[in-house]
This record gives C-alpha cells, sequence and structure tokens, in this order.
C-alpha cells in the first residue's frame, strides 16, 4: 500500500522528471499495469523524462528508447535500449553454466531433477533450432521416497517478454501406470512450435500426482533462428510479438476496370 501511495502521489504532482525504482517488483497485475500506462503518458504524451529503474526487459524496451547498464555502481553501456539489453541478457548468460540448476530451484524444490537438456528431431542434443522445428525437452529425475504418479510440466518464456505458454501431462490425460518410480527420464515433444526468431527459456516441473516436488526455472536456454516459415520470400518480422501464425487467406471482391477514352 505504502509503493502505490507513493507512486499515485509522484505521477500525479507532474514533475519534469520521475524516477521510479522496481515498482514493478511489487503489487498485483492491475496495479503494474496501471504504473506502466502511467509511466507512458508521461514520457510519450506528456514529452517529460521517466527514470525507470528495473529488470524487467519486457517494460525497460516497452518503455524506454535509451538505456544504461549498471555493473557494480559503474556504468558499463549507455546505448540503445535493444543494445544495453543484448549486453544484459549476454553477461548474465555468462555467469550462469547450464549444469548448475540449483540457481533456479525455489526453497520448497527437494532437489529431484538431476539433468535438463534438449534435442531435435534427430535426437541430438541442440540450443539452436529454426522456426517451425520440433523441440524435445527431457528430464531425469531420481527420488528416495518414490514417485507414485510422476508429473511433468513446461513452462516456456520469451527472454525479454516473458511466459509464453505452459503445459503437464495431467492437463493432457498422460499419466503413467500407476506404479511407484525412484527414477525415470520424462520427455516432452513440442511439435511445430510457432515461435519467432529470438531467445527462449525452458522451466521445468516434477510433481507427484498433484503435489510438488521439484522445479527450476530456466533450466535450459534456446535460440530460434529465422527462416521464410511461409515460402513467401520474406521472413517473418522479429518485433511483432513472440509467435507466428498459420492462416488461410481469403478475399472476396469486384476488380475495377478503367476504361480510356479515345478521341477520334
Amino acid at each position: 500500500m505504502y509503493v502505490r501511495l507513493a507512486f499515485a502521489v509522484a505521477a500525479h504532482l507532474e514533475p519534469e522528471i520521475l524516477i521510479v525504482d522496481e515498482v514493478l517488483a511489487v503489487g498485483d497485475v492491475e496495479f503494474q499495469k496501471k504504473c506502466l500506462g502511467k509511466m507512458d503518458e508521461v514520457a510519450r504524451r506528456q514529452g517529460r523524462t521517466v527514470l525507470f529503474v528495473s529488470h524487467n526487459m519486457a517494460a525497460v524496451q516497452n518503455l524506454c528508447n535509451r538505456s544504461i547498464l549498471l555493473e557494480n555502481g559503474r556504468v558499463r553501456l549507455c546505448a540503445s535500449t535493444s543494445e544495453v539489453i543484448d549486453e544484459y541478457l549476454t553477461q548474465k548468460n555468462l555467469t550462469r553454466h547450464s549444469s548448475d540448476l540449483s540457481k533456479g530451484r525455489p526453497s520448497w524444490a527437494r532437489e529431484c531433477i538431476t539433468s535438463v537438456r534438449l534435442s531435435d528431431v534427430r535426437g541430438l542434443e541442440c540450443k539452436d533450432f529454426g522456426m517451425g522445428e520440433n523441440i524435445t525437452v527431457s528430464l531425469d529425475f531420481v527420488e528416495i521416497k518414490n514417485l507414485n504418479k510422476p508429473v511433468m510440466g513446461v513452462v516456456l518464456r520469451h527472454r525479454i517478454r516473458g511466459e509464453i505458454a505452459g503445459v503437464n501431462t495431467r492437463m493432457t490425460g498422460y499419466w503413467l501406470p500407476v506404479s511407484q518410480y525412484s527414477s525415470g527420464t520424462y520427455s516432452c515433444s513440442l511439435i511445430n512450435p510457432p515461435l519467432l526468431q529470438g531467445e527462449y527459456l525452458i522451466d521445468v516441473w516434477l510433481g507427484d500426482g498433484s503435489s510438488n516436488i521439484d522445479m527450476i526455472s530456466g533450466a535450459a536456454e534456446f535460440t530460434i533462428h529465422e527462416r521464410d516459415i511461409y515460402d513467401s520470400g520474406i521472413v517473418p518480422f522479429k518485433d511483432i510479438g513472440m509467435i507466428f501464425l498459420n492462416v488461410l487467406w481469403d478475399f472476396k471482391g469486384s476488380e475495377v476496370v478503367n476504361r480510356q477514352r479515345h478521341e477520334v
């Protein structure tokens, strides 16, 4: 409530410079939506300056045309927002090893998932895929107490724009035989995922029936590369969203025929 009140007061005082530091880290979705809308109004419509401090890359990209990357209190880079985000994500990737799953595991989780990997249609481990290519997500697990009904979940996230979709074995009606499992390998194949070119993350979840057992955020990372998915000679634009659409076009109309008069 303090943050809500503070932001409301600051936004309506009509300051020349509005400084907002991680206001989106608190509050519900509706509050965050109002904050973003007000900052956009102040910056774009009223022509005033907004200094926005955040780790929310989607919000930064939508609000800011230039950004500053700080490292240990010093300016590492001052450039266009897209350049700064690319540098930030590159540095973030370098500090995390794909084999270190503990950094993405919440405090409640039991360490059952031992490895996560991605593979292509040939079954080869891969982190680079073309648009529309199948992606298989596999996890290995070991559980001392045994699992009665192991459930696997997958959440797909765009590196900047956030969550895209999620699925688990329970919601699709896939159940293993009723018996106990002390270990195993679960795989989920994403069939022709309609992802535009860009950087993506996979979150994985392991359950026992409806109970949470283990979960790893950002367990795997991959890149989708552009290609002429429609065979039109034109590659889909990368900045119009996160997915490409499979469509059927139709048109009905009357052609206008232009007739020229020729005088004799």
